[in-house]
């Protein structure tokens, strides 16, 4: 984590504190909380408050403290003004913090506890600097009130940042599509405060998932390997060849070693080679026991690259909305794999295929409305002009051979007959084709209906082999379903007495056909790099190239950055905003 305070991304805040003595002490705190308090009353707003006695140099620290409090508050203008006046009003504005041990004690513990989920609370810790009681009987009145209303905003952006996550949806990348929850902190504070149950109010705000937790357990383990010097990176020019005599052995046996795989370096080549499939198998890779550019790219990744994963995964499941319902589909894209969870437990399991580099799966949140057997496929025009205007102008027959129609076009004929490809470019291209239902058709026999402006969805594909693949980025964006009848069955649950069986029985009549839900099914299309799997974390490629961006914001770790040869050339995917694709 990055240490130098002074450039500290903590929420995009900061804290300006100056004293100048001038009669009394007169201090002014400055914080921009990003995002935090967007839709509280703005600065301008006057709130409502009882009449305090004014300071008299007479008044000992102790009763002056309210009416320090109460003037600050009226006087100095900051985005949460307001927000803390009706924090304090609760209180008839006595300090909150400095004269209650328990509470700074449970204000420490949640800033400690922030750090280890990656979240810099280097400003609140500085705050907290010389609140014991020996150190506050040596400041002014002034100086306590001033501090006092300086611990609650950065309570409140700790909240915020524990609720909602550290960073402005905007800095989740153009990919980041998910819905955003609403979120007061102040009464649930306000009932901590009253109640002594800061800690738990703080520990309440994390997101409850397992993953979550165990993926705090993997940035602690691995901040602490990076500031161990991590491990030495291996020479991909060529193979290593296990069993073979080769200057590289002894590197990758350390490699293997730091992680945990290997527990003495001098194994033999069995064991060696066990360790290397358990990487594998942990990083997505195809357990081979081989030592080929994508493995060597993995166990390249440094130790600082795999803290700023964990902890950009980390801040996406802040990002996430938390009530998604007893049912609903969680696709993770970097994994390809689809799960049906039933009140927080995965059911049935499948394996899908998300988008390439090129067209990246965005993150999102949409419902499924019906699943439509047989389907017909609208394609999209930067398909139509990108890849079949090209295929046509070799190829006059194409739109036959692949059962595809103009929808709007010459009358000369649906399929093309007698036209004239060689006269057309991309730009202006006056035609849009659909690909017939069948076995053929790109969208498989099943698609799963689901409205979004991305036109991203569920569907069947004819390339089925693919499924058994290890590396399943292959779509324009969509995400292609292994088995799709055994899910269609599944979502289909309570809209009358659809079976596996039943579903496939009405594909073999060949009608397009399309079966409305009673209730909309939730999807969740996530990107988990970083991710728990059997009681430890297990690692995938970052293809689409997200982790470091929101790394970087959060100011911690070196980001991920892909380490392979393609991948060095390749620009990020742009950002998927289309019509539907396949």
């Amino acid at each position: 984590m990055n240490n130098d305070r002074a450039n500290s991304k903590y929420y995009a805040a900061g804290i300006a504190i100056a004293v100048a003595f001038a009669g009394t002490l007169a201090v002014k705190v400055a914080v921009n909380l990003h995002d935090v308090m967007k839709d509280a009353p703005s600065a301008s707003s006057s709130p409502s408050t009882p009449k305090v006695p004014r300071v008299t140099a007479e008044r000992p620290v102790a009763d002056n403290l309210p009416s320090l409090i109460n003037q600050h508050l009226q006087n100095e203008a900051f985005p949460q003004r307001s927000s803390l006046a009706q924090l304090y009003e609760d209180s008839h504005f006595a300090p909150l913090w400095v004269r209650s041990p328990d509470h700074l004690k449970d204000l420490k513990q949640a800033a400690e506890d922030a750090a280890a989920q990656g979240i810099d609370s280097g400003v609140l810790v500085d705050l907290l600097e010389g609140t014991d009681k020996k150190s506050l009987a040596n400041q002014s009145g002034e100086s306590i009130a001033m501090k006092d209303i300086a611990l609650s905003k950065e309570a409140l952006v700790l909240a915020q940042a524990l609720r909602l996550g550290v960073l402005q949806t905007k800095q989740m990348g153009d990919s980041w599509h998910m819905t955003v929850d609403t979120f007061d902190p102040l009464p649930d504070l306000a009932a901590a405060l009253k109640g002594n149950k800061v800690k738990a109010y703080f520990t309440d705000l994390q997101p409850p998932e397992e993953q979550y937790r165990t993926l705090i357990k993997a940035l602690a383990a691995y901040q602490d390997l990076a500031a161990k010097g991590g491990w030495p990176t291996l020479d991909s020019a060529t193979e290593i060849k296990l069993g073979k005599p080769d200057e590289r052995n002894a590197a990758l046996r350390q490699r293997l070693v730091a992680e945990g795989y290997l527990k003495n370096p001098d194994a033999d080549d069995a064991t060696l080679m066990d360790a290397v499939k358990a990487f594998q198998t942990r990083n997505g890779l195809e357990p081979d026991g081989r030592l080929g550019k994508d493995t060597v790219a993995a166990m390249n990744v440094s130790a600082d690259e795999r803290v700023g994963q964990i902890a950009a995964n980390l801040e996406r499941w802040r990002h996430t909305p938390r009530d998604r319902g007893d049912k609903y589909i969680a696709v993770n894209t970097a994994a390809t794999t689809l799960a049906v969870m039933n009140k927080g437990e995965p059911g049935l399991k499948l394996n899908v295929i998300t988008g390439d580099r090129h067209h990246g799966t965005p993150i999102l949140n949409v419902r499924i409305t019906g699943v439509t057997l047989n389907p017909r496929w609208e394609i999209p025009y930067s398909i139509a002009t990108k890849e079949i205007l090209p295929k046509l102008q070799k190829n006059p027959n194409y739109l036959v051979d692949n059962n595809m129609v103009i929808v709007d076009g010459p009358a000369a004929g649906t399929q093309g007959e007698g036209i004239d490809w060689a006269q057309y470019s991309r730009k202006g291209f006056p035609m849009r084709f659909r690909q017939k239902a069948g076995d053929d058709n790109s969208l498989g026999l099943v698609k799963f209906q689901m409205q979004n402006e991305w036109n991203i969805y569920l569907h069947d594909t004819p390339g089925r082999k693919a499924f058994a693949k290890f590396e399943r980025h292959l779509s324009h964006g969509c995400v292609r379903v292994d088995q799709p009848a055994t899910l269609a069955e599944n979502v289909l649950t309570g809209t009358g007495e659809w079976t596996e069986e039943s579903i496939k029985a009405q594909i073999d009549k060949g009608r397009t056909e399309t079966i409305a839900l009673k209730t909309p099914l939730p999807v969740y299309i996530f990107y988990w790099t970083a991710f728990g799997e059997n009681g430890t974390v297990a690692f995938r490629n970052d293809i689409y190239k997200r982790d470091h961006e929101i790394a970087e914001a959060l100011g911690i770790g070196a980001g991920t950055e892909n380490k392979m040869a393609e991948e060095k050339a390749t620009p990020a995917p742009t950002p998927l905003k289309q019509t539907a694709q396949n």
